[in-house]
């Protein structure tokens, strides 16, 4: 295969999500499209789509390899080269767009026309994507090439710096060049938006499935949401913050209900809320428990105490999974049952801090 080019623009202000590396090692050959962009106070969410238009047109052996494009600081990119450009084979066109489930933008002073933009892409049945984000698309080159040259032109005369809004009219106004086969991904095979998916993926090692497919999702991209942005960066400190890459979080249950902790008690809950407790394995052999903020549970075995705080991951705070129900009984109390449940994403966004990467990181490289 020849190089595959994942282009980028808006790299993070920080070093949160290292896109570059990650890109790099599922086989992509990354281009941050123009750099960093602190300080740019000209920005505008079109220029996207003109960094890659530019960068194409100026490297024209590119022409006829494929070339994905996705945001940085809020993309995931979780498949390897060979399976991204396999599903975009399987999708049989010249160019895909990414598809979530709200329309957007959908401002207060958003003009009449949009009304009928937004409702071309709606009337699909089942449970789909129906509308395009602009914020991640794969194909040739040439395709590429010649669909954002019309978009650009048509942002021009509009005046519109909105690259998603461009893209969605020229979509439904038909306007795509004739010779280029362009369709959403509107079954997510291959870029899977969060907005209305959380309760349908599933974080599971460092993978996420959507619900029903066996296969893992190849690219996550979080649309700007704050809480989904703080999992890529807790997913990132665990997978790339780190030389060990066997690592695990899943919610902690007993007798098939969450385990949950407060005010210095144990109880169970039939949902997973703010106070149940997570835990983090290691090799499926390992354990340690944490709570919602990233506290670290730590087990006396002389006088039966339990103490819940900044604690490196050690010797009481560790426990084996082969023995966990007999060594967990005596703080427990009755009949034990521990059994480690994947998440779904709904629980990281709604009761994670954003405390809890950094403190994975500094706490637990002992276990």
């Amino acid at each position: 295969m020849s190089s595959v080019y994942h282009l980028s623009a808006c790299l993070p202000y920080d070093t949160r999500n290292p896109i570059q590396r990650i890109s790099e090692g599922k086989g992509f050959r990354f281009v941050n499209l123009p750099r960093i962009l602190n300080g740019d106070s000209q920005y505008v969410h079109v220029k996207k789509l003109k960094w890659s238009r530019d960068f194409i047109s100026e490297n024209k052996e590119i022409l006829h390899s494929i070339v994905m494009f996705t945001d940085a600081h809020d993309v995931l990119v979780l498949g390897d080269v060979s399976d991204i450009v396999g599903r975009f084979f399987k999708a049989d066109c010249d160019l895909l767009f990414s598809a979530e489930k709200l329309f957007s933008p959908w401002l207060h002073d958003e003009k009449p026309y949009r009304e009928e933009v937004k409702k071309f892409f709606e009337g699909a049945e089942g449970d789909i994507a129906a509308y395009p984000n602009s914020g991640c698309w794969i194909g040739y080159g040439w395709a590429a090439l010649a669909f954002l040259d019309v978009v650009i032109a048509y942002a021009d005369r509009q005046q519109d710096g909105d690259d998603q809004r461009v893209v969605q009219d020229i979509l439904a106004r038909g306007e795509s060049p004739q010779n280029v086969k362009v369709k959403l991904d509107v079954d997510q095979h291959i870029f899977v938006s969060v907005i209305a998916n959380g309760d349908d993926l599933i974080w599971s090692g460092n993978r996420i499935f959507y619900k029903n497919r066996k296969d893992p999702i190849p690219v996550f991209h979080a649309n700007g949401y704050k809480k989904s942005i703080y999992f890529i960066d807790l997913y990132t400190k665990m997978f790339y913050g780190t030389s060990t890459q066997n690592f695990d979080v899943r919610a902690l249950k007993n007798n098939g209900k969450y385990l949950s902790f407060k005010n210095g008690e144990f109880f169970l809950t039939d949902a997973f809320t703010k106070e149940s407790l997570n835990v983090l394995v290691k090799a499926r052999k390992y354990f340690c428990i944490f709570d919602n903020n990233g506290n670290v549970f730590s087990f006396n075995p002389f006088d039966r105490s339990i103490n819940v705080g900044d604690y490196v991951v050690d010797n009481w705070e560790i426990f084996n999974v082969d023995s966990m129900n007999e060594n967990l009984s005596s703080y427990l109390g009755g009949e034990v049952k521990i059994t480690f449940e994947s998440h779904i994403l709904n629980n990281i966004w709604g009761f994670y801090s954003d405390q809890v990467g950094d403190r994975l990181i500094k706490y637990f490289y002992n276990i």
